[in-house]
């Protein structure tokens, strides 16, 4: 089950974890096929590495949303702010009359 933010956006942090992972041990692999002359691991390097950029555009995507997200409630406090203030302005009006 993938955990969401109350914006409705899921968490990335667990997708950027894992793909740190698989950048590690393709690195070891790389190293590994380096040192000992075995180009069998650059095959491993390669399928470590692949769908990586998949899951970037799902990060980016996720982004997106929550920036979106963030302006949309960043508007509705300004118009909560607003509100408030013409209320305040009314209600001193209804005091000194």
């Amino acid at each position: 089950m993938i955990k969401k933010h109350m914006s409705g956006v899921a968490f990335t942090c667990p997708t950027i974890d894992s793909m740190i992972k698989s950048i590690k041990v393709a690195i070891k692999n790389a190293e590994y096929g380096i040192q000992n002359e075995d180009l069998t691991s650059f095959t491993d390097v390669l399928n470590e590495l692949e769908g990586l950029e998949d899951q970037l555009e799902d990060i980016r995507n996720a982004n997106s949303l929550l920036r979106d997200w963030g302006e949309e409630q960043y508007n509705k406090v300004n118009n909560l702010e607003s509100t408030m203030e013409t209320l305040e302005m009314e209600i001193n009006e209804l005091k000194n009359n």
